[in-house]
């Protein structure tokens, strides 16, 4: 990533993808705390962080251990590697839709 400023704006340039659906790519805007802690996978250092709300960070961090774990074991099933250098996950108590098109609704 190199991000470059002009004047008032930011400009930020991103690395290509791997072909994948649209619905598999958002845009998550939120003054979320940033995560205590990266952790990073054993296997190949794909960084793995999760994000949530300031009074729900604590019960998160039990996720943040787990989730290279998970990672790995869902590498192992798939028989291939994660294909991006980083996971963000978002954690949203009490939003129960599951359609993924249903994020872009809320607020």
């Amino acid at each position: 990533t190199n991000v470059t400023t002009e004047g008032v704006w930011v400009r930020e340039h991103f690395s290509r993808t791997p072909p994948m659906s649209v619905n598999s790519l958002a845009l998550f805007i939120s003054d979320f705390p940033q995560p205590i802690s990266n952790n990073y996978l054993q296997t190949d250092g794909i960084r793995v962080a999760v994000w949530g709300r300031t009074d729900f960070v604590t019960a998160l961090s039990k996720a943040q251990q787990l989730l290279p774990t998970v990672m790995v074991s869902l590498e192992i099933y798939l028989s291939r590697p994660y294909p991006l250098p980083q996971l963000n996950l978002v954690a949203l108590p009490g939003f129960t839709d599951d359609n993924p098109g249903s994020a872009t609704r809320l607020s």
